[in-house]
């Protein structure tokens, strides 16, 4: 095999152009329906992310039907994430379906040596001494702009349509597998972070005496957080009685606190609503707090409002009046283990 090379300049750059006598090779032959076959990397790509997006859909819908989305994210927002799970799954259904579709006709294409023939197709420009059989030849197809120096090493020109872009594959699988991994490590789960018990020391234990103004039913939390801040609220719920729904967080046998997380988008912006919980000064029980502690608990308590000892804010709390520890640990009457809908509150 020979070649003869003539170098031209041209802009700084040199072409070489095959100088030859013999007549140009035949045209290359013509391509099937799919017209240049994808290589069988260029299909696994396309599975493996087409089974990703089916995986992260059946994820989503997964947190929505088992509840675990209200650990992520406000009811307004649940209706969005089925709506775009389904969406996702419909889309790479339709993907994985053309792919299967694409794969079998290159395979039928390749059966019937339709797209893939066992001779070396040459350019107009290329010439090779061939003395090897048709049985040993290599399929070996030279694009437009695909440059091969028939030495060790293969070239590659800026048209060859070949595909450089596989070296980022494992970073995209990483990236769109963060959700499968935390679904697969149960996270998020209804554990929090970081809980601390209200420090009490700066408000003033002494409180007034005030009646049993009755009872008040379906009071949040969120109310009597600000009802602390108002005059008016304090005077209106101060007193009476109300349940209220928490994380128990303590390690005393009078008081301990009570923590609800409130929610405005997602589970990152969730603060803590906080309302100290104390068992009546003129009570003999004890709180067993080994047992309720991160419990989740309903409590029964009247209604007060702790003055900080600077005078300038309030703070909810709800006292228990048990009789002694019995009525107040065995009874169901002042505290007793709940499973709220949602450990966020959003309104």
């Amino acid at each position: 095999m020979a070649h003869d090379h003539q170098n031209i300049p041209s802009g700084g750059l040199s072409l070489s152009l095959a100088m030859t006598d013999s007549p140009p090779a035949p045209p290359l032959p013509p391509k099937n329906d799919l017209g240049a076959l994808p290589p069988a990397s260029w299909f696994q790509e396309q599975f493996l992310q087409a089974g990703i997006a089916v995986a992260l859909g059946g994820i989503s819908v997964g947190l929505y039907t088992s509840g675990r989305v209200n650990l992520m994210l406000a009811p307004k927002f649940h209706a969005w994430l089925l709506g775009g799970a389904l969406v996702l799954l419909t889309v790479a259904a339709l993907r994985l379906a053309l792919l299967i579709r694409m794969a079998a006709k290159v395979r039928a294409s390749l059966a019937k040596g339709k797209s893939s023939q066992q001779a070396h197709v040459h350019g107009p420009d290329c010439h090779h001494d061939h003395h090897e059989s048709p049985a040993e030849t290599t399929h070996h197809i030279h694009g437009p702009g695909c440059d091969h120096s028939h030495g060790d090493t293969h070239v590659h020109g800026p048209d060859c349509g070949h595909d450089h872009s596989h070296q980022w594959l494992p970073l995209q699988v990483m990236v769109l597998a963060i959700p499968v991994i935390l679904f697969g490590l149960n996270l998020p789960n209804e554990a929090f972070g970081n809980m601390k018990a209200l420090d009490l020391d700066a408000y003033s234990s002494q409180m007034e005496s005030v009646g049993d103004k009755g009872s008040a039913d379906n009071v949040s939390f969120l109310q009597l957080e600000r009802a602390a801040s108002n005059p008016e609220a304090r005077s209106l719920y101060e007193g009476k009685s109300v349940q209220l729904v928490g994380r128990f967080v303590g390690d005393h046998d009078k008081r301990f606190t009570l923590i609800r997380y409130k929610m405005n988008c997602c589970a990152a912006d969730a603060v803590p609503l906080n309302a100290a919980i104390m068992v009546d000064p003129e009570s003999s029980g004890r709180l067993d707090y080994r047992y309720w502690s991160n419990k989740w608990v309903e409590v029964k308590g009247q209604v007060r409002f702790l003055k900080s000892k600077d005078g300038k804010s309030f703070l909810t709390a709800l006292i228990l009046k048990a009789k002694d520890s019995d009525d107040l640990n065995k009874t169901d009457t002042w505290i007793r283990e709940t499973v709220p809908d949602s450990p966020f509150l959003t309104e």
